[in-house]
């Protein structure tokens, strides 16, 4: 599987989604892709579920994970050739979350300027 900046593409079946509230176009969108899911709820879900979790296939590095959260993040357009990104260390997950964060406020920045403009104009 495909590393990207700590993160591995994982396809999550329709009743994962269910499970951890991370339904597509749903819970999660491409305007607000990420999902924290605690590592004791996956490990959980890989003991009830065995073979047919879907995060079965990275139990040995979720095991390993030193966090209490994972970080989701939908790939809506399947960049990475899954549904799903997973942030497989606690860098990453602060990596990705940090980025969110600073567009966020580039973004509230923005629109906050955009509305000065149009005071000043009207």
């Amino acid at each position: 599987s495909v590393q990207h900046d700590g993160a591995i593409p994982i396809f999550l079946s329709a009743p994962t989604q269910k499970i951890f509230d991370c339904k597509t176009d749903d819970d999660v969108t491409a305007s607000r892709p990420y999902k924290l899911v605690k590592k004791e709820d996956i490990l959980k879900d890989i003991f009830n579920r065995a073979a047919v979790c879907d995060f079965q296939p990275h139990r040995k590095t979720i095991d390993k994970y030193p966090g209490e959260e994972f970080l989701l993040i939908y790939d809506a357009d399947y960049k990475f050739g899954e549904n799903f990104l997973i942030a497989m260390t606690v860098e990453a997950k602060d990596l990705y979350l940090n980025v969110s964060q600073s567009l966020f406020c580039q973004m509230q920045n923005t629109v906050h300027l955009i509305v000065q403009v149009m005071l000043l104009e009207s």
